[in-house]
């Protein structure tokens, strides 16, 4: 979208925002992004929807007393003075220009909630009526990759994202508090119900849209491995004899195969034969990402089956 278009939709929110708040029975209002059957909507392309509701959301009446306590006690406004912090070390600032300024959380909180507190309720479950778990981790763990690849379950584990970070801290407390337990480090994904995301998912949403699919770098490489070889990853996990347990295991094909050659074969299977548009690689792409899938299949019998191909043919149902 243009600059022009976008102010257009910041428009139109404001103007639907402050006409909702004019009802006296309208206590909260709420804009948010809205697409797919998935996500509830009826209208396929993505778009926004604003609800108007009689009560305040508790997690939004709690921040209000907080910030309200803090001016009672400070005399100043919390919000003002993280901007103020925002401003004066720079570490999250996104964007900013002479209206406003654009930073990351300090915390996301819906990952947090569900990748570590939901990981933690489950781990304890596990524990008390003595339940094998078997934990879904992932590769983003091993970011950012400063050794050679291939990646081996020995490279240093951290993560430096919002989901690689959250995703070892539930690894964390499943060997803490588990056991017996099992992790399962996922490489690049892939599957029919997996939309909109990533290399794979951001190619089909654009070509099913009669949108040239945008390619970012190219040279990058990744291991994509099918949704199916991952179940029976689980499952050969889930059927490990004792003495395999309390392990983590790198899960994907070994392939090694640049972004280039994977959107070739994508558009090759969807039999799309337009232009691919090039922007520069993401910062937040390692260059390579390749794993080492021996301890896997040395361990849990695990192999996988399909290839990159395949797995595309399949998910199609062109196998």
């Amino acid at each position: 979208m243009s600059v022009e278009d976008i102010e257009l939709v910041v428009r139109a929110m404001q103007d639907r925002y402050l006409g909702a708040a004019k009802d006296d029975c309208v206590k909260y209002v709420s804009i948010f992004q809205n697409h797919g059957k998935t996500a509830g909507a009826s209208i396929s392309h993505p778009h926004f929807q604003l609800i108007a509701i009689p009560v305040i959301p508790p997690d939004v009446n709690r921040s209000l007393h907080g910030s309200q306590k803090y001016y009672e006690e400070h005399q100043k406004c919390v919000h003002c003075v993280m901007l103020e912090y925002s401003y004066a070390n720079r570490q999250r600032v996104v964007y900013e220009n002479e209206h406003f300024l654009a930073e990351t959380p300090f915390a996301s909180k819906t990952a947090f909630e569900i990748n570590v507190g939901g990981t933690v309720n489950v781990a304890h479950l596990a524990r008390k009526y003595h339940i094998p778990l078997v934990y879904a981790s992932t590769g983003s763990v091993y970011m950012p990759i400063e050794q050679k690849p291939p990646i081996n379950e020995t490279f240093p584990a951290r993560g430096n994202s919002v989901y690689g970070i959250t995703k070892y801290l539930g690894e964390i407390y499943v060997r803490e508090v588990s056991s017996p337990w099992i992790i399962l480090r996922y490489a690049h994904l892939y599957g029919k119900e997996k939309r909109m995301h990533g290399l794979i998912g951001g190619f089909l949403e654009r070509i099913q849209r009669g949108m040239a699919p945008t390619l970012y770098g190219g040279r990058q490489s990744n291991d994509f491995t099918y949704i199916k070889d991952i179940a029976g990853a689980n499952f050969a996990a889930l059927i490990a004899p004792w003495d395999k347990w309390g392990q983590v295991y790198n899960i994907g094909t070994g392939q090694e195969i640049t972004a280039e050659e994977a959107g070739k074969t994508i558009c090759r299977i969807t039999g799309y034969k337009g232009r691919i548009e090039k922007k520069e690689m993401r910062t937040v792409d390692p260059m390579r990402f390749s794993f080492d899938c021996s301890k896997a299949e040395r361990m849990l019998g695990f192999k996988a089956f399909y290839s990159f191909e395949n797995g595309l043919k399949d998910m199609f149902g062109k196998l």
